[in-house]
């Protein structure tokens, strides 16, 4: 029977022997308080069987409504327990064998930003002017928002930098994303590179240098919570609704790329993903600009004289803001372009 003793020796297994990131060990130690809260309401009894299993199943999926790929996680999680308890523990056999389970999540579309939405956010104005020789919370948030249009960072990548990270003359970034894998971004925008430049010289040269690349007020590391509470603030100040996320510049440097020809391998390299089939989900707005370009083109009118040309372009895409975004394609946000850049930031 599987008890929270087996779970702690479980996780330390997780730790020190496969070496799992602390958020993939944090989201292990959820996963199993969830089921031992629920097997010990139960109270059948029993050791942890097949029809344990499936009630448990059965209760992610109806009476708690989680998210497919929530239950999935929460289900495999208890497996690769119970797995690592038959090979160090018990030896007896996993409740799991036998057992066929599918799951089936929908297949979701990113939530990139629109191009007119970036262009406002990323307006430089009096509010968050470019700095000479300090810079402000605002200056070093402005900063970092275009460094993940241009990077596709993650938030824990972006605030788990070092000043060491930076090299080859402050052009290239080195991240250590997902898996401990190792890969190179580039700050591939002139005008964002001499401010990264102003703003290196200002963290190399500060009365109290630290480690971390982006710091907070004080001095420490800057967390993944703060920076989404600072960009919350400041869609509130620009009346961005709803308030963005710091993944969906993610999204958005992807889906900007895709867009304008850039190859889908390279993204993927950019992005740090370690399947290609990751990185197709953004081939997908691809497909709503090709569905856009036929309209446009409208071969039938051609053809046709007599044929009806007053067709609504929207009603072949989803309400979504990305279909405004292709509505408004001459004024599109091109990532890693200077001019256009220059006309944005």
């Amino acid at each position: 029977m599987i008890n929270d003793t087996h779970c702690q020796q479980f996780l330390d297994f997780c730790e020190d022997q496969r070496n799992l990131s602390a958020n993939t060990v944090t989201a292990y130690r959820q996963d199993l308080k969830a089921f031992l809260i629920f097997y010990k309401s139960t109270d059948t009894g029993d050791n942890t069987n097949q029809q344990t299993v499936l009630r448990y199943l059965r209760y992610l999926r109806n009476a708690k409504r989680l998210k497919p790929s929530t239950v999935q996680r929460r289900v495999m999680t208890l497996r690769a327990c119970l797995e690592w308890m038959r090979q160090f523990k018990s030896g007896s056999p996993s409740p799991f064998d036998g057992l066929r389970l599918t799951f089936r999540s929908p297949k979701l579309v990113p939530r990139a930003i629109d191009a007119n939405t970036l262009k406002h956010l990323l307006k430089n104005e009096e509010s968050n002017p470019v700095p000479k020789h300090s810079f402000s919370k605002d200056a070093v948030t402005f900063l970092i928002m275009r460094i993940l249009i241009v990077t596709g960072l993650r938030i824990g990548e972006l605030t788990g930098l070092n000043i060491k990270d930076v090299f080859s003359q402050d052009s290239k970034i080195r991240v250590f994303g997902k898996g401990s894998r190792e890969r190179i971004v580039y700050i591939a925008n002139d005008e964002l590179y001499a401010e990264f430049v102003k703003f290196l010289h200002w963290r190399r040269a500060s009365n109290k240098p630290s480690a971390q690349l982006f710091p907070n007020r004080c001095g420490e590391r800057l967390t993944p919570p703060a920076l989404r509470k600072r960009l919350k603030l400041l869609c509130a100040s620009k009346n961005i609704t709803p308030h963005l996320t710091p993944h969906q510049f993610r999204h958005s440097a992807a889906t900007q790329l895709i867009e304008n020809g850039v190859d889908i391998r390279m993204v993927q390299r950019l992005l740090g993903h370690a399947s290609l089939a990751t990185t197709e989900i953004y081939t997908y707005v691809s497909d709503q600009a090709l569905q856009l370009t036929l309209v446009r083109a409208d071969v039938l009118s051609r053809l046709d004289p007599g044929h009806s040309k007053t067709f609504n372009i929207y009603k072949l895409l989803p309400k979504r803001s990305v279909a405004e975004n292709h509505a408004n394609r001459p004024g599109m946000f091109v990532v890693g372009d200077p001019q256009a850049a220059e006309s944005v930031c």
